[in-house]
């Protein structure tokens, strides 16, 4: 009865932290869409509820690994605002903020694997509006919606 027990209660915490990210990302990316930025209190809060998320499974399963998971998830996020800095902001600073945001919740393969996906979809997505010469080089696309189809081809992949 124990292991059913911890089982149901994992199975909630992993249902309570998919929709979670999942509003986040589907509100920034049709703020995206639509102001070509992010949603800094939406996301903020999110963020909130990925560091309770982090100190509810440390009080539970006293795993530490959870922290290392974490912060390395949050590194892809890192890296991708240090590389707005370092591209005069070609990739936007929110990009970032949102990889930060994810990893806090998925650690660091499945934030970078998202981050992959997004960045195959967006190439492929660019790469036909150029072909079709409805958009030019120097046109800017956001990104999050990418990010967030790269989240849900994760998710279908873990079924």
């Amino acid at each position: 009865m124990l292991v059913l027990n911890v089982a149901w209660r994992k199975i909630k915490m992993n249902i309570i932290k998919f929709i979670v990210v999942t509003v986040v990302l589907l509100w920034n990316s049709i703020y995206d869409l639509n102001y070509k930025k992010i949603s800094i209190p939406v996301t903020f809060l999110g963020m909130i509820m990925g560091v309770f998320f982090i100190i509810i499974t440390l009080i539970k399963n006293n795993g530490y690994y959870i922290i290392i998971e974490a912060l390395g998830g949050v590194s892809v996020g890192i890296f991708l605002i240090l590389c707005s800095f370092f591209t005069r902001g070609q990739i936007g600073i929110g990009d970032g903020i949102i990889c930060c945001f994810t990893g806090l919740f998925y650690g660091f393969f499945e934030n970078l694997s998202m981050l992959f996906i997004g960045l195959l979809l967006s190439a492929l997505v660019s790469f036909l509006l150029l072909l079709s010469k409805k958009a030019g080089r120097k046109t800017e696309i956001p990104f999050v919606p990418f990010l967030f189809l790269g989240y849900c081809c994760i998710q279908i992949c873990k079924i």
